[in-house]
């Protein structure tokens, strides 16, 4: 695969903070087994539930089960259930989905959208949800015509522009990510994207391009075993190939676990791609000298860090100063 040259301005990577920020009730990753177990009392996850789990730890064990089953049969219901409990996650977070009362009621997010993305920036965001998508678009600033990295398709030609060439990558999946089977080859697939106004509320008008009954929808639940679909393989690639030339590396609402081992790949590439003394990390947390010390606790190179030690919603100033 060849090297992607364009340009990008800032890259940011956006997580479950963001969607926190903008609805109280949006689980962080430690509380997302409890929220989903009490929107569905008959979930396929109460089967597998066992004391003092998290949701990572719960599906990494049915995921080692699945890897480890001798039986044909059972192995196909375990998978079966494996991808309903998929379902179940996507279809929770489409209750984050843009809508004006939100965006009329916190202030902040219309400046946050406007304002601090710019012509070239690439945003590498961790969340299932729409939110962040819809409110760009809502604002003008982003349309799904060539605005997700890697995705796309004949059906967004007729989109209005992505004037400001935002990149979006959602590298863990969307809740409006449809895995379809490829025509020319029986056991292919790909990725495609819903497109209606529940989605985008701007760009999205007049279409309804949702997806057929075979369809899977596609997110990387969230488990010690990945194996992403051959398009998310090729978000990392070119967010790895762009990150270098990315004038600053800005980390909102996301705490680096250890475990999320390609972020850890990508800060390198981008700490590593120039001179110490132009390499410039921003984090927007309140608790971002802890993100700063681990840090620099894992990396020998010295670097160049800004702590902005506010909530997102306080911190539009800070990141355009």
């Amino acid at each position: 695969m060849q090297e992607t040259k364009t340009s990008v301005n800032n890259l940011f990577l956006l997580g479950a903070g963001f969607t926190k920020a903008v609805f109280d009730d949006a689980p962080l990753n430690k509380d997302l087994l409890e929220k989903l177990l009490k929107n569905n009392p008959k979930s396929k996850l109460k089967k597998y539930q066992t004391k003092d789990e998290d949701i990572e730890i719960l599906l990494t064990h049915i995921d080692l089960k699945i890897a480890s089953e001798e039986n044909s049969n059972n192995k196909l219901e375990e998978e079966e259930e494996r991808k309903d409990i998929e379902t179940e996650i996507a279809d929770y977070f489409k209750k984050f989905r843009f809508n004006k009362e939100v965006i009329e009621d916190k202030k902040w997010l219309k400046s946050f959208a406007t304002k601090v993305f710019q012509q070239d920036d690439l945003v590498v965001s961790l969340n299932y949800d729409c939110f962040f998508e819809g409110l760009l678009d809502f604002c003008g600033v982003w349309t799904p015509n060539k605005g997700y990295g890697c995705m796309g398709g004949p059906f967004t030609k007729g989109l209005p522009l992505n004037s400001k060439n935002i990149q979006i990558y959602k590298i863990h999946g969307s809740e409006n990510f449809r895995k379809a089977k490829a025509l020319n080859k029986k056991k292919s697939s790909f990725l495609k994207i819903e497109l209606n106004k529940n989605v985008f509320p701007k760009s999205g008008r007049g279409y309804d391009c949702n997806y057929n009954k075979k369809d899977w929808v596609y997110i990387i639940a969230p488990s010690f075993v990945k194996n992403p679909h051959e398009t998310i393989s090729r978000m990392m690639i070119e967010v790895l190939d762009k990150v270098r030339s990315a004038r600053n590396f800005i980390i909102i609402g996301c705490g680096l676990r250890r475990e999320d081992n390609f972020l850890w790949l990508l800060l390198t590439k981008f700490l590593y791609a120039k001179p110490e003394n132009r390499t410039k990390l921003i984090i927007v947390d309140p608790k971002a000298k802890d993100i700063k010390q681990k840090i620099e606790n894992y990396f020998f190179k010295n670097m160049n860090v800004l702590t902005i030690e506010e909530r997102i919603e306080d911190s539009i100033n800070s990141l355009l100063g």
